[in-house]
């Protein structure tokens, strides 16, 4: 990740503060900072997002990083630590699906003013069928695996599509 993303996510943790928390004067110290990095497809090609969570953790920030595929229990995390009293502000920043699937989560009222979205596939559909030319994966097999991710997650990857998300996201980027 560049400096410059890791300036902006430090510098964009501070000014979250979640429709729930707006009535309450926000406590903004550091502890009470949660910052939650969403990875990408695999996790492989988020690595990254541990140096990032690292750098955040060494600020004394406390920040964790998640799969895309744990979106819906971040969300609920988010939701739980607010109604038992967190003051804090919340940040959540995703790379690639993990950027997809904070989208969604923000298109479905996840509470948050700003947040950081990086490298999130367009068009995950026509992404799959390009990695899989790439790697010289069948289309019947990514057939299947798109069949089996969205049925495991209960998502059509026509629904992450950013073109379809965007008019319903209401967080400053």
């Amino acid at each position: 990740l560049s400096i410059f993303l890791v300036a902006a996510a430090l510098t964009l943790s501070t000014a979250f503060a979640p429709a729930e928390a707006q009535n309450r004067q926000a406590v903004s110290t550091k502890p009470n900072t949660h910052v939650y990095l969403m990875r990408g497809l695999f996790g492989i090609y988020s690595l990254g997002m541990d140096a990032l969570a690292k750098k955040f953790q060494d600020q004394g920030y406390r920040a964790q990083v998640y799969g895309y595929e744990s979106w819906n229990m971040v969300v609920q995390t988010i939701h739980q630590n607010y109604q038992n009293g967190h003051r804090g502000a919340v940040a959540v920043i995703g790379h690639s699906l993990g950027a997809s699937a904070v989208a969604v989560a923000l298109a479905n009222g996840l509470p948050l003013e700003r947040v950081v979205l990086f490298s999130a596939p367009s068009d995950v559909v026509a992404f799959s069928r390009r990695f899989a030319r790439w790697n010289a994966i069948p289309e019947r097999v990514r057939q299947a695996m798109q069949s089996a991710i969205e049925e495991r997650f209960g998502i059509r990857w026509s629904e992450l599509a950013l073109d379809r998300l965007a008019p319903r996201l209401t967080a400053a980027a």
